[in-house]
């Protein structure tokens, strides 16, 4: 239904909707052997697809019509096009029966979870036309207490609607096509944050040192409760910063502390045959608005407290089309060839208003509009030289127009195509019949960038950024990403037994930093504001071991897991973060922030009979989720993890009855960590804040399934 259900399962592949000072479902990072992108929505290093088609901002939402989830590690550069090269997610949706069905589908848990789904489908014209409508309807309370503040945090609500087609005119010709829309309600997102009073160690850098300490160090186990805190009552001068945005949204688009997404996403795909080739063709249209309203100082009330809030408006549109034609794939020789257009237009800013309530709203980042035009050419070929023997060729020519335009009065912007070239070649062997081996050589590309922002400071502003930053470019060039793998996929022991395993080794370069700076606007200003920059003369070395297995033990008895090992080695890097912190700006050798490095899961199954009708069925999973860094510096992490989940229960063709727990030991480590800078401090000193995100809490409750 989530990403988070791929998070457990995937080796290699980490999810967050996390960001700076926030943990809502505003931001999706999807990071894939360690390789953290950064909060950049426009330039995801993993891009996710519904059906080969890419959505805006990777957001996903309703999903009631997943027939399987593809997903592809490493670079994909080559048949996905651009953002993919640190893999991709392909959701590939269920065709509609022809045959008249539904089905209602509901769960209540712990926190009021109530969880709906209902569907219907059947054949309109017989063997000719079918449809499938879905809704979905999800509701949660908070889970969190809100510290020294009435209410509690985290609460979220999700609805959204679904039409899937099916139309076969023809032996021939088979088109499919998918739209939903949904709209997400949460209130205000809980988040932890450690600050000075936390400060236990001081590794040597130039942050503001408290009591002979200037940050936190080591590893932490559990959520701070009393650190998370939100001012839940909305500013007075509400109306004041969502007319600042007004450009980008309405300003009744939120109306208090919390999140609104309304998103649609729609798309058509076909399939010709002729003469045993196949054409295909896609096209897909997406829209994602959402916005966040935060308190970002995440502390309880204090007489010196100091708090600001924050409106992060953003308005996220793409639309794409591809070509391709492919050969018979039973032939000793075969090919494809396609093209295809892709279109994104993300329209974003950042505005702010301090406490006391009545203050001005300011404006913390410029509206600013990215837009890019992508056209790619890109092939493959596979040869076969044995019947266990195949080389596979793949390559994508792009073109990809990327302008960066700040929409203001006296706005400007930056325009630059950037052109790359992206090969994978793949040797297979397969030494059984449900059995191969291969080694495969890939690069994938990042797209490129601008730093148009940096042109709006002021001269005193530019100054302190140049003071700490060095040099500002104005274009960023494309990062580049080459991967050597080598796997092994099979059934064994007369299909009791299922192994996929691979090893790599990558080279990540030209690596886009991303660094967020707090600066004085003018020599008398009070409190912060903050620019984010990138540069691109990173270099971190990959290496990683990822494996699933399935043993089925008996016909009843099934056990599965999972293990992945994921290391990164920065070889050089401009940590500015860590310069505050540990005093050295290249941190060489370390490890990359907000991944674990080691993750897997073990998981049982037993699936048994009661009677003529009904079969029972229980499952339990480990889940295991190793230490993450917050920064480069590598000096303070969250402690590995291990969460159970477990349900029981019995089905029969048309009823399920299950009970389910989830984190059933009720494991406290945050789920993800993060540094980040207090918006009062002096930048010259610069007061580092750890933020922390809560876990899933612990949960039980019921589900019901009844299909007719």
């Amino acid at each position: 239904k989530d990403y988070n259900n791929l998070n457990d399962f995937v080796p290699g592949l980490r999810y967050e909707n996390s960001a700076a000072n926030r943990s809502d479902r505003g931001f999706h990072t999807i990071t894939m052997r360690g390789m953290y992108p950064g909060d950049s929505p426009n330039r995801q290093a993993v891009t996710a697809f519904v059906d080969g088609t890419p959505i805006p901002g990777g957001a996903i939402g309703g999903l009631t019509d997943i027939e399987r989830v593809e997903v592809v590690n490493g670079p994909q550069s080559a048949y996905f096009g651009r953002s993919t090269f640190a893999g991709a997610i392909n959701f590939i949706t269920r065709a509609p029966s022809y045959d008249t069905i539904g089905s209602i589908d509901a769960s209540f848990g712990s926190f009021n979870t109530l969880d709906v789904t209902g569907k219907v489908e059947g054949g309109l014209v017989p063997d000719k036309f079918a449809a499938r409508a879905s809704v979905r309807y999800y509701d949660t309370d908070g889970r969190y207490d809100n510290a020294g503040r009435p209410g509690k945090l985290g609460a979220r609500k999700t609805l959204s609607g679904a039409v899937n087609l099916l139309a076969e005119p023809s032996d021939d010709l088979r088109i499919r096509g998918y739209f939903t829309m949904w709209r997400d309600s949460d209130g205000p997102s809980a988040q932890a944050a450690l600050n000075e009073l936390d400060y236990n160690c001081n590794p040597g850098g130039t942050g503001r040192q408290v009591n002979g300490r200037n940050f936190v160090c080591g590893g932490i186990a559990s959520f701070p409760v009393a650190r998370a805190a939100q001012n839940s009552t909305p500013p007075i001068n509400l109306g004041g910063i969502t007319a600042l945005a007004s450009t980008i949204l309405k300003p009744s688009f939120i109306d208090g502390l919390g999140l609104e997404r309304r998103e649609y996403q729609s798309l058509i795909t076909a399939d010709y045959t002729v003469n045993d080739y196949t054409i295909s063709g896609s096209f897909g249209k997406n829209q994602n608005k959402w916005a966040a309203m935060t308190e970002t100082y995440n502390r309880p009330p204090e007489p010196t407290n100091y708090f600001r809030y924050v409106y992060l408006p953003y308005n996220i549109d793409n639309h794409s089309a591809e070509l391709r034609v492919a050969s018979p794939a039973e032939e000793k020789f075969n090919f494809l060839l396609g093209a295809n257009y892709y279109h994104e237009s993300i329209f974003f800013g950042g505005f702010a208003a301090a406490a006391p309530a009545t203050a001005a709203p300011t404006t913390l980042t410029v509206p600013t509009e990215y837009l890019a035009d992508t056209t790619g050419l890109f092939g493959s070929a596979t040869y076969d030289f044995t019947e266990q023997v195949s080389l596979t060729g793949e390559a994508r020519y792009q073109w990809d127009e990327i302008e960066h335009v700040q929409r203001t009065a006296t706005g400007f912007g930056s325009k630059k195509t950037f052109k790359s070239f992206s090969p994978r070649v793949i040797l297979n062997y397969a030494f059984a019949d449900n059995a191969s081996t291969y080694l495969s050589f890939a690069r994938g590309t990042r797209p490129g960038t601008f730093n148009i922002n940096f042109l709006s400071l002021s001269q005193f502003a530019r100054d302190q950024v140049t003071t700490a930053f060095g040099a500002v470019p104005l274009a960023i060039d494309e990062e580049t990403l080459r991967t050597y793998e080598a796997g092994l996929k099979g059934d064994f022991a007369d299909g009791r037994v299922r192994v996929l395993a691979a090893a790599y080794y990558g080279e990540w370069r030209d690596r886009q930093i991303n660094q967020n700076f707090l600066y004085r606007a003018t020599p008398t200003a009070t409190t912060n504001s903050s620019i984010t920059l990138t540069l691109a003369n990173g270099s971190v070395n990959l290496r990683g071991l990822e494996l699933q297995w399935t043993f089925k033990a008996t016909d009843a008895l099934t056990f599965d897991g999972t293990l992945n090992w994921a290391e990164t080695d920065i070889r050089n890097t401009q940590c500015a973060e860590c310069v505050a912190i540990t005093g050295i700006i290249n941190p060489i050798g370390n490890q990359m922030e907000r991944y674990p490095a080691e993750s897997g899961t073990i998981g049982v199954s037993y699936e048994q009979p009661i009677n003529d009708t009904w079969t029972g069925l229980f499952r339990m999973d480990m889940i295991y989720t190793g230490r993450q860094y917050a920064t480069a510096a590598n000096v303070v992490w969250t402690k590995g993890t291990q969460r159970f989940n477990a349900r029981i229960g019995a089905s029969t063709e048309a009823y399920t009855v299950e009970l389910f727990g989830k984190n059933i030991f009720n494991d406290k480590t945050p789920s993800n960590i993060l540094r980040n800078g207090n918006p009062n401090a002096n930048p010259a000193q610069g007061l580092n804040l750890v933020i922390l995100a809560p876990p899933e809490a612990r949960q039980f409750g019921i589900r019901a399934k009844v299909g007719f």
